[in-house]
């Protein structure tokens, strides 16, 4: 349990950190820049990489790993944001922002194009990881497969975002079918991470769920009675999307 003399300064700090978010607009342009690179990024690095040359058998393979592992290394960024009470930094806003789903879980209703885009506006270390990517395949090509797996885990990350919607908000026969068969994320799988605590943080289609939990169980006491209370206080607007 957060104590109570913490507690007061950690939601005048999320406070503050929203209303910088809110009233200065360049945290709206730069998770604008975030969405661009990371939606564009990979399709371009499609265009110029030559995978021709890849069996059937292997671009499967390719896409089973790069699933498994945007489902479980998004779930370990999940995570780590839950769980992080930084609200003074440059990155503060985003990070109280974040905190905010817990409070408002129901997106607003958006064509699933503009969610893949907007919401990958949140992930900044993807934005890292693509232009690491880019730099490397121009500059020293890998092999086919292992630069096909790489750009595919990219895509499946901002796929997430989606999945993530479409948990939260989507209700059609399509969805239901695709999270039956655990290509999307399971509502039913997924309302755990909200109703208990420091559980289920993957939101592609929650397969690395077991693991996740069992880290998240070692590094983290929950953010239930953390984190979770720091937006008590917090009367302004929600974030874009909800």
């Amino acid at each position: 349990m957060i104590t109570e003399n913490i507690l007061p300064r950690k939601q005048l700090e999320f406070n503050a950190a929203m209303d910088r978010y809110q009233k200065n607009i360049g945290y709206k342009l730069f998770s604008i820049y975030i969405s661009l690179v990371n939606t564009f990024t990979p399709f371009l690095l499609f265009f110029l990489y030559d995978f021709n040359g890849l069996s059937t058998l292997t671009v499967l393979a390719a896409i089973f790993i790069a699933y498994i592992a945007a489902d479980f290394i998004n779930g370990i960024v999940h995570m780590m944001l839950d769980n992080n009470d930084s609200y003074t930094g440059l990155t503060g806003p985003f990070v109280a922002s974040f905190h905010l789903h817990h409070r408002t879980p129901v997106y607003k209703k958006r064509n699933i194009l503009l969610v893949y885009f907007f919401e990958s506006g949140s992930k900044i270390w993807l934005t890292v990881y693509l232009v690491l990517l880019f730099a490397l395949l121009i500059t020293h090509p890998l092999p086919a497969t292992i630069a096909l797996l790489l750009i595919l885990f990219a895509v499946f990350s901002c796929l997430a975002e989606v999945s993530h919607y479409c948990c939260h908000t989507e209700s059609n026969m399509f969805t239901r079918m695709l999270s039956s068969v655990r290509i999307l994320l399971p509502k039913s799988h997924h309302v755990q991470h909200h109703t208990n605590d420091n559980k289920r943080y993957a939101f592609l289609n929650g397969i690395s769920d077991p693991l996740l939990d069992i880290i998240a169980s070692f590094l983290f006491k929950g953010y239930k009675n953390n984190t979770d209370l720091h937006y008590a206080k917090y009367t302004g607007q929600e974030t874009a999307n909800r």
